[in-house]
């Protein structure tokens, strides 16, 4: 036991090197001391070696450090779940900003419920109610309707003609008369008075004035409430220029005018409109439903087919040129498809 302490003594006096195992502090004042380890027992000399040495001669250092705490490793995988709970939120509401994505309940505020009634526009029937005086369908294509009479060649076509036609005739009307454009053909509807006969004036092919001889060909169909309302086609119309046209003192020309019964009208007008029947007679199969109207207009001699068969041949000097025009009386409702004008035979 002398010679432990001699020893501790010797080593106590010989300077301390960092890592040697003898500590120059006491157990409380050496750094990172744990605070929790024993103290130095009192009944050691000073300067022995604390703690004991190791019974295989080396030195016992300080006790071991505590375990690591695992709080943050606890709460890691909530944290990491909750992190990416936020970019999928993120990144859904970028989708719905930008339209990729869209709610159920924006879909159902988008889709209009099918309830059978238009919220913008109504339809009605041509026989019962006036269709706006504007368009209201869209023209057909030129006619392809094969001429029922002798022609020459085809100088113009229009499945629907006056206002309706898109084919680039010039078109007006004198006011005595309404201009619808209805099941698939121009509803021409004369005025409800005691006025004059209704006109939808041909002014002008696309690049041509209108011939002075021709062959006219057009589908016609009274729908009108009354049997006996005419309606047909006024030729060599006095053409001054005046707008509208047939008004005033230029309502000269000739017209051929039929009703529901087949009684027809060969007329001619004086310029103040005042009418003399040159001729008339009955068309036997009558004019129900839809029948197709031809007229040749040549030097003088004028001819009226219906359905390709000769009607009247009529002669007259009075007129010689003039606009050509789909007439109705007052009260007549009418239905015209599918006009074409051709030349004369042999023209």
């Amino acid at each position: 036991m002398d010679l432990l302490y001699t020893q501790a003594n010797a080593l106590n006096d010989s300077p301390m090197e960092a890592g040697e195992g003898v500590y120059p502090y006491s157990s409380d004042e050496r750094p990172g001391a744990d605070p929790d380890a024993p103290t130095v027992p009192g009944n050691y000399p000073p300067g022995a070696i604390w703690p004991p040495a190791s019974p295989i001669g080396g030195f016992q250092g300080s006790p071991p450090p505590a375990p690591p705490r695992r709080t943050a490793m606890v709460w890691a995988p909530f944290l990491g779940g909750v992190i990416v709970t936020l970019v999928i939120i993120v990144v859904v509401l970028a989708l719905i900003r930008n339209g990729i994505v869209t709610l159920p309940s924006q879909v159902s505020a988008r889709t209009p419920v099918a309830t059978g009634i238009s919220a913008t526009a109504t339809t009605t029937s041509a026989a019962t109610t006036p269709a706006p005086s504007t368009p209201t369908t869209t023209a057909a294509a030129p006619t392809t309707t094969a001429a029922l009479v002798p022609t020459g060649a085809l100088l113009y076509a229009a499945a629907l003609p006056g206002q309706c036609d898109a084919q680039g005739a010039t078109w007006a009307t004198n006011g005595y008369v309404g201009q619808f454009c209805n099941n698939g053909a121009l509803q021409a509807q004369g005025a409800n008075c005691n006025c004059a006969l209704g006109v939808v004036v041909l002014q002008r092919l696309p690049t041509a004035p209108v011939p002075t001889q021709y062959v006219l060909q057009v589908a016609v169909q009274s729908i009108g409430p009354g049997d006996t309302d005419r309606f047909g086609v006024k030729f060599y119309q006095v053409d001054t220029g005046v707008t509208p046209p047939d008004t005033g003192n230029t309502r000269g020309g000739y017209s051929f005018l039929i009703d529901r019964t087949g009684a027809w009208q060969f007329n001619r007008y004086t310029d103040d409109g005042t009418r003399d029947t040159l001729d008339s007679g009955v068309y036997g199969p009558g004019m129900t439903g839809q029948h197709t109207i031809d007229l040749s207009v040549g030097a003088s001699s004028f001819a009226f087919f219906i359905d390709g068969a000769l009607v009247a041949t009529e002669y007259d000097t009075a007129y010689s040129a003039g606009l050509l025009d789909l007439a109705v009386e007052p009260g007549a409702v009418v239905l015209y498809r599918n006009f074409a004008l051709y030349r004369q035979p042999g023209q």
